[in-house]
């Protein structure tokens, strides 16, 4: 443990020290990376990936308990009177106030700006060059686009096997996309990552937070650590959760902006050695597209018995319910649009930077006759 806090400590040094520098010094980001910001990833990773608890949780409460004793310091019921000083401030006075201030809303800061949710924040791997900008892709036509939503909806009924899909674990998908990732990374002439080992289970304020802000599952820097809500507290399809798995890897590969990192998360999926994640891709694809497609009969009644569960498991979540509508209420709730996704009436860009990076990517191109839907192959003579 103090070697972990000796590299957080090192971490939140650096960001504070050459924030504005490396804001300022995009191009010097491969540098660090590779002198410092990869090597720390990697210490990190294998400290917390040992640890079975949520370290994140454990460094809120430290960070909530800093604030807190900084405020006690400061009341006027611990002021000095004529004759003696209270013997609670004695106390408190003998932790450093600097050191106050650098755990609690220094570390806490560093921690929730750390998780991409907001636009600008002291990460250093926010200052990656975007893929979509980095591979300077081309154009894309609606109707081309439309051709590429029909063709993964045909090869999604054609190759679904129910019992393929029941197959995939969660360890399979993590260890397979730890390998994808690191391969198209190599490809694309990027550094690769640190290698993630373990998805934790949320709990206590982290569990709160995600449920409510709709990030149910994370990433964070400053601790290289992934963690996931559990499945009773979040009943969803199986392709959610292994959606989720591939993201959150990729995250830890040192990408933080969420379009970057769910680029990456299709591009895994969709060439992935073991073609049963190819349905996750598929799906994932669709589910962004904003079109209206079908599903295969067997996902359809997951979808809908999850749904089920999910409205009855949030009967049990007061807490999560205010906490929801209070985040809609201030507009700061989670929403598909950093990740790519498109909704049904968007009108169509041309240069949509998550379907043009992944559709100049892939090896492979649809047919024209994918142009139609399943439903309306199934009118044609």
């Amino acid at each position: 443990m103090g070697l972990l806090f000796a590299v957080l400590l090192t971490k939140v040094t650096f960001y504070f020290f050459f924030f504005f520098f490396i804001q300022i010094m995009t191009s010097l980001f491969e540098v660090y990376w590779k002198f410092l910001g990869l090597p720390l990833s990697l210490i990190k990773g294998t400290i917390v990936d040992v640890i079975p608890f949520c370290l994140t949780e454990i460094v809120l409460w430290i960070g909530l308990l800093s604030c807190v004793l900084l405020l006690l310091k400061h009341l006027p019921i611990f002021k000095k009177d004529s004759q003696r000083v209270h013997p609670t401030k004695t106390s408190l006075f003998r932790i450093n106030t600097i050191l106050l201030i650098v755990c609690g809303p220094v570390l806490l800061f560093v921690l929730i700006s750390g998780q991409g949710a907001i636009p600008f924040g002291p990460q250093p791997t926010l200052n990656r060059k975007s893929l979509n900008k980095n591979w300077a892709p081309d154009s894309l036509s609606e109707k081309q686009f439309e051709q590429y939503v029909r063709w993964f909806e045909q090869k999604l009924h054609q190759e679904f096997n129910e019992t393929d899909y029941l197959n995939l674990s969660e360890d399979l998908v993590l260890k397979n996309c730890n390998h994808t990732l690191d391969s198209l990374l190599v490809a694309y002439g990027l550094p690769k990552g640190r290698t993630l080992k373990r998805i934790k289970p949320l709990f206590g304020l982290t569990r709160l937070l995600g449920l409510s802000y709709g990030g149910p599952a994370f990433h964070d820097p400053l601790l290289s650590e992934v963690a996931m809500v559990r499945k009773s507290d979040l009943p969803t399809p199986n392709y959610w959760r292994l959606h989720a798995i591939c993201h959150e890897t990729a995250h830890a590969k040192g990408f933080t902006r969420e379009m970057d990192t769910e680029i990456l998360t299709q591009l895994a999926l969709l060439t992935n050695q073991d073609k049963r994640l190819h349905l996750l891709g598929y799906i994932l694809f669709l589910q962004k597209s904003g079109k209206s497609f079908s599903w295969p009969e067997f996902l359809e009644k997951e979808r809908t018995q999850k749904a089920l569960e999910r409205r009855d498991t949030k009967k049990r979540q007061p807490f999560v319910r205010l906490l929801t509508h209070i985040n809609k209420k201030l507009s700061i709730q989670n929403s598909g649009e950093k990740y790519g996704t498109r909704k049904k009436h968007d009108k169509w860009k041309s240069d949509h930077p998550f379907f043009t990076s992944v559709i100049k990517k892939l090896p492979c191109q649809p047919d024209s006759i994918f142009s139609a839907s399943i439903e309306e192959q199934k009118e044609m003579p």
